[in-house]
Formats: C-alpha cells, structure tokens, sequence
C-alpha cells in the first residue's frame, strides 16, 4: 500500500541537518581508508513549525498519530525530490488566542512503505 503523503504547509526550522555516512579504518602508519556506508548514506532529518487554529489542527495531530512514530509517510523537503519520512513526536503549544504551535522533527526513512 501506498504511502499517505503530508500535505500541511510547514516553516521549516533555521536548518535541517543532512548526515553522510562513510566507514574507515585507521592504520598504525597513519594511512587512513574510508567508503561509502550502504546505499542509502545520505539521510535527512528537518525540525518544523506549524502554526494554526485549534481546528485546523486537529488533521495534522490525526495524521502524526496515525502514523504513530513508525509508519513512514511521503513529504517533500524545502529543496530536493519528495521522500519517505516518519517523527517519533510532536510538541503542541497553545498560543495566543486558539492558536497551536506544533514542533517536531521529520527523519527521512529508507524501508518499505506500509499503512502499519
């Protein structure tokens, strides 16, 4: 089955971090070796802000849960080709008035997509 896919719009936080995994060894005369780790080795993970009234949060904390911090679901990034991502957890702050600041983080996810 097909992943659903994160339609919100979202601020992105000051930066996402993008790690690039390499493996290496070390050897007694200083000669260092490294490659590639795998064929996914660059992962993505993107801190995100969404503001918005308590009803029109409701979807967004729906969707979060559904997923429950494991089901991978598709979003696309500030820049780059739509991915699988999941987050592990949400923070909901009221604001003022019936506004909700929701934070959390979306850590790229490399596997097979199903609906749990």
């Amino acid at each position: 089955m097909a992943a659903e896919t994160f339609t919100w719009v979202v601020r992105v936080g000051d930066a996402g971090a993008i790690k690039l995994r390499s493996r290496g060894a070390q050897f007694g005369d200083g000669y260092r070796q490294l490659v590639g780790d795998g064929i996914n080795g660059k992962s993505s993970s993107w801190p995100i802000t969404i503001i918005e009234p308590m009803d029109a949060m409701q979807p967004i904390t729906d969707f979060l849960d559904r997923h429950g911090g494991y089901v991978p679901f598709q979003w696309t990034p500030p820049y780059g080709a739509a991915a699988l991502f999941t987050c592990a957890g949400y923070t909901p702050k009221r604001t003022a008035g019936s506004l909700i600041t929701l934070t959390a983080t979306f850590e790229q996810y490399f596997g097979v997509a199903s609906n749990g």
